[in-house]
C-alpha cells in the first residue's frame, strides 16, 4: 500500500525531481523500473513477515535498529575520549 502511494506521489512531482537532481528522463524511467523490480522480489519476504506478526516485527525491528545505532555511538564516544587523551 505504501509503495502504491509513493509511486503516485513520485509521479506527480517527477518534473521537479528531474530538475532538482539533474536527471535525464531515460535515467529516471530506468530507476523507477528497477525499483519496481526490486519491490517485486520483496513480496515473498512480506508474506513471511505476515506469518511472524506485524507487532513482533515492529518490536524486534526497533530493538535491532536501536542496538545498531547504540553500538557505533558508544564506540565513537569512547574512541574520541581516548584520542583526545592521547593527543594531550
Amino acid at each position: 500500500m505504501v509503495l502504491y502511494y509513493e509511486l503516485y506521489v513520485t509521479g506527480g512531482v517527477a518534473t521537479l525531481q528531474l530538475q532538482a537532481f539533474h536527471m535525464s528522463f531515460g535515467f529516471y524511467t530506468f530507476f523507477i523500473a528497477a525499483s519496481n523490480l526490486l519491490s517485486a522480489f520483496g513480496a515473498p519476504a512480506a508474506s513471511l513477515c505476515d506469518r511472524f506478526g506485524r507487532a513482533n516485527l515492529v518490536v524486534y525491528g526497533l530493538l535491532a535498529t536501536g542496538l545498531l545505532i547504540l553500538g557505533p555511538r558508544r564506540w565513537a564516544s569512547g574512541c574520541s575520549a581516548r584520542c583526545s587523551a592521547a593527543s594531550s
